[in-house]
């Protein structure tokens, strides 16, 4: 296994070191079609999170007897589990157009998509210190049946992600699955591990390696995953390098988990 580790760039001869160069924002594989859109420097922080709170409260239900429930229940997840971990479902969008606020300013309004295809959506909010600060969607299409209606599966606000899926449970937790999806998140949680999500491996900050500090650290990913560089990260920062779990190419942890159940 060869580890990658982060390397300072010389400033070019004949520029004055200015800092790093800072790159825009790009789309992850995982981030199917969402729609960069990042966050008002007007809104505050509080704002927005005030805005996903009522999106969550007003717009979305609980997962509990849905169509959202039953999705779930397919990929060996139930939904006492997901709601626990925040997840609701939405079968109409129209409510969110009635909030208060500028929702086009937090990244709601990309989620326009799924209400003009009259699409219901899962929501998977992400907290921080118990409150939302940023939010990923998806249709109940598989990928056949949405590229045949030309529909993403996953929109999200946009802008960076502050952090990770399940964020909160890493203080409290023995051992962690840093997992490249909160589907593959949440069937480490309904295997009795504490399962943390990302939308790819591109997202990862240097920023929450610290919060890991004295866990047992597992990366699932499949055998391409550029993922593997977050190794180095953790080394070049002190702490252990994290285990991996290799899966097969293309696969994550609930397909895994899907075949040992047929298996």
């Amino acid at each position: 296994m060869s580890i990658k580790y982060p390397t300072k760039e010389k400033p070019k001869r004949g520029r004055p070191a200015i800092g790093p160069k800072i790159a825009r924002p790009t789309r992850s594989d995982a981030v199917e079609n969402s729609t960069i859109s990042g966050k008002s420097a007007i809104m505050s922080e509080n704002t927005v999170m005030d805005l996903y709170d009522a999106f969550l409260k007003t717009v979305c239900r609980s997962i509990y007897a849905t169509p959202g429930a039953k999705y779930l229940v397919s990929r060996g997840i139930d939904a006492e589990t997901a709601d626990q971990r925040g997840v609701r479902y939405c079968p109409d969008l129209a409510g969110l157009w009635k909030l208060a606020g500028t929702i086009k300013a937090a990244g709601l309004s990309a989620l326009y998509v799924f209400q003009k295809a009259g699409l219901p959506i899962l929501v998977f909010p992400y907290i921080r210190a118990g409150r939302p600060v940023f939010i990923k969607t998806r249709c109940l299409l598989s990928k056949d049946e949405a590229d045949r209606r030309q529909v993403p599966r996953f929109l999200n606000t946009g802008g960076l992600v502050p952090c990770l899926w399940n964020h909160d449970a890493i203080e409290a937790a023995g051992r962690v699955l840093i997992c490249g999806g909160e589907i593959d998140a949440l069937t480490a949680i309904q295997a009795g591990q504490v399962g943390v999500g990302l939308p790819g491996w591109s997202h990862f900050k240097d920023a929450w390696i610290m919060d890991f500090r004295g866990k047992d650290v597992v990366l699932v990913m499949d055998a391409d995953e550029a993922g593997r560089d977050i190794v180095g990260r953790f080394i070049w920062a002190g702490l252990p390098a994290p285990r991996q779990l290799i899966l097969d190419q293309g696969k994550g942890l609930n397909d895994f988990y899907q075949l040992t159940k047929k298996g």
